[in-house]
This record gives C-alpha cells, sequence and structure tokens, in this order.
C-alpha cells in the first residue's frame, strides 16, 4: 500500500526532515559558514519557504485528488524539496567531516560555501526554484491548517488475539475449524493449508490467529503457522464485515461509548463514517483508533467530510479509509511509514544487536 502513495502523500513529513537538517545546520558552530553572509540569507530564504509552504500542504494533499493543477505543483515542490534536501545534506556531510580542531577549518568550509553561492550558483539557483515553486500556491486558494496532534494509538502488534476483541468471525472461525478437523483434510498430507480468500483489510490475518489459539486446534494439532505443507483444494472465501459488526470495532477502538456525554453527538458522525469504510474491519479499527478520545465533533466532521473518500476507485489502488487515515497522522508517523514502504512485500527483517 505504502509504495503505492504519489507524490503529494508524504511532502508534509519531507517538509519536517528538510527542516530538522535545516536547523541543525544554522545552531552547528558559528565559525561553519566563517561569517559568509550570502550563505546564511540563502539559508535563511530556504527556510523561509519552507515554513511558507508547510500549513497549507495538508489541504493540498486533499485537493490533488479533485485537482489535477494542485497534483502538478505538488510533484513542482517534490522535484524542488529533492534538490534543497540534497544540498543540505552535503552541508551537513562537510560539517561532519571537518571539525574545529582540524587545522584551517574555518576557511575549508568557507570555500566549500563559497562554491554554492559563487561558483557554480546551485546554491541560488536551488532556493530560487523553491521559492517560485511556493508561489504558486497562492493560484490555489489553499487553506493552512494546523497539524493534527495525534499520538500513536495502535497498540502493540503480537500474534496474539482476545476473542472478546473480534466482532462477526464466530460463524467464520467454526467454519474454518470444521474444515481442519475434517478427516479429508488429512488425506495426502500431515501438512495442509487451507487459504483464506479476501481483499486486504478484511481481517484474515486475525481470522488466522483466532482459529490458531482455539483449544480444538491446540489439543488436535502437535505441530501448528509449518514450513512444511501441501495444498488442498479447500479455501476459505472471507466476507465484508456487517455494518452493526462494523459498529462495535468501532465502539471498541474509538472508546466513544464510555464518554455518554458526548457519546448522542458522536454517535451519528461515526455511524457515517463506519458506513463509508464499507464493512473493512481494517479501515474501520483504524478510523476508530485515529478518533480515540477525541471528543470534538468539527474534528469527526473534518474527517467524515474528507475529500479522499470521493478519490475515484481507479485513480489509487489504496482503500479510501485507510488513505484518510494515514492523512491525520502526526508527521513523525508519516516519515516512519514512508521509510517502510522501500521495502519490498513479505521481505523478512533481520534484528541485529
Amino acid at each position: 500500500m505504502a509504495a503505492k502513495l504519489d507524490a503529494g502523500a508524504y511532502l508534509s513529513s519531507f517538509v519536517d526532515a528538510i527542516l530538522d537538517n535545516l536547523s541543525s545546520i544554522l545552531e552547528a558552530d558559528d565559525s561553519v559558514l566563517n561569517g559568509n553572509h550570502s550563505a546564511l540569507e540563502l539559508l535563511s530564504r530556504l527556510e523561509n519557504s519552507l515554513y511558507d509552504v508547510r500549513p497549507v500542504l495538508d489541504d493540498a494533499e486533499q485537493k490533488q485528488f479533485t485537482d489535477k493543477r494542485v497534483k502538478k505543483w505538488l510533484v513542482d515542490l517534490q522535484d524542488a524539496l529533492y534538490f534543497a534536501d540534497d544540498l543540505l545534506d552535503e552541508l551537513s556531510t562537510k560539517i561532519a567531516t571537518a571539525t574545529p580542531r582540524d587545522p584551517g577549518f574555518s576557511s575549508y568550509f568557507s570555500s566549500v560555501v563559497d562554491s554554492y553561492v559563487e561558483g557554480s550558483g546551485d546554491m541560488e539557483n536551488i532556493v530560487q526554484k523553491l521559492e517560485s515553486v511556493v508561489a504558486r500556491k497562492k493560484m490555489f486558494r489553499l487553506r493552512e491548517s494546523a497539524e493534527v496532534d495525534m499520538l500513536s494509538w495502535r497498540p502493540p502488534s503480537t500474534s496474539l488475539v482476545v476473542s472478546s476483541d473480534i466482532f462477526g468471525r464466530d460463524k467464520d472461525k467454526e467454519e474454518i475449524i470444521k474444515l481442519l478437523l475434517a478427516d479429508t483434510c488429512h488425506a495426502q498430507s500431515p501438512f495442509t493449508v487451507i487459504p483464506i480468500w479476501g481483499m486486504g483489510g478484511i481481517g484474515k490475518t486475525t481470522l488466522a490467529q483466532l482459529v490458531y489459539s482455539d483449544a480444538r486446534v491446540v489439543t488436535n494439532f502437535d505441530i501448528r503457522v509449518a514450513s512444511t505443507f501441501a495444498a488442498t483444494s479447500q479455501h476459505y472465501r472471507l466476507d465484508l464485515l456487517s455494518e452493526e459488526d462494523c459498529w462495535s470495532v468501532f465502539l471498541k477502538h474509538s472508546s466513544i461509548s464510555t464518554n455518554l456525554e458526548q457519546y448522542a453527538t458522536l454517535e451519528p458522525i461515526g455511524r457515517n463514517i463506519v458506513e463509508k469504510c464499507k464493512g473493512l474491519p481494517l479501515a474501520v479499527k483504524t478510523l476508530g483508533g485515529l478518533l480515540r478520545n477525541k471528543c470534538d465533533a468539527g474534528h469527526w466532521k473534518k474527517i467524515l467530510e474528507s475529500e479522499i473518500w470521493e478519490l475515484p476507485e481507479d485513480e489509487s489502488e489504496i482503500v479510501p479509509a485507510i488513505r484518510v487515515s494515514y492523512h491525520y497522522l502526526p508527521s513523525h508517523l508519516k516519515r516512519c511509514f514512508v521509510y517502510c514502504s522501500l521495502y519490498p512485500e513479505d521481505i523478512n527483517l533481520i534484528k541485529t544487536n
């Protein structure tokens, strides 16, 4: 999913990362720029451009789905940011590899900066390009918005599930256990697999974990998650959750049922959000967690009325509810999410000390 995020889907976190890098350079030892006022002025202009564009990116990221001009602007902005990021990376590298104790440090680093400012003019060109792109934001009447303050709400990942936390899958669980315990399952091989089919986010893994932990499965199988198995002609197709089961999932993760004062106001908005999730439990769980302990009706309506829901299916392979939840993540989690998207699907990550 993450690999399919387009140009405008992570620029806010990218801008934050560049600002962090720029701040590190500006806060470094005074001898770094050695009184090079031209360089300081250019870095200051770069910083101003980044702060100028940051507040409108949330709105732009939504408008790109319905306005191709905004989408093109975000692509141009991304290109300009790449050049700025490369520039700052090179400056950071020079700072890291030359210390004040090195002979001639100040004059050496100053000459490096001068090569940008007075030599090839790269630094000037990069800043001018970014300023030019940022100035075009006025054409689109983008709204400024404060970043949503969302702390990480997701519980730690685990291979164990609690039955009471799962809604609407009792029948599916019993059907699969019946298939597992049937004699025909073991006719050809002691290791067999029953595929669970369904769209992404429908709850296949959760259901498999639920079956795995069932006492009947534990009792009847000495070896269970096995590396050697044989395919079977049997399979189980998992359907979408009913709307009422989805509402139960949403209540569980949003915790609004514990706030009786706000429940009457938030319930109709929440039910409309759940309806937009179209029976996909991952989407319901994600948005419920996103809204956990958020009792402001205006914030709920903002998510319900987001333009991202209206993105045509042929424009993106990402479920709208998942895209909405990504959009409202805090910037540091967006950055982590995009970083993880660089890894190929199903790659084995090995933890090293």
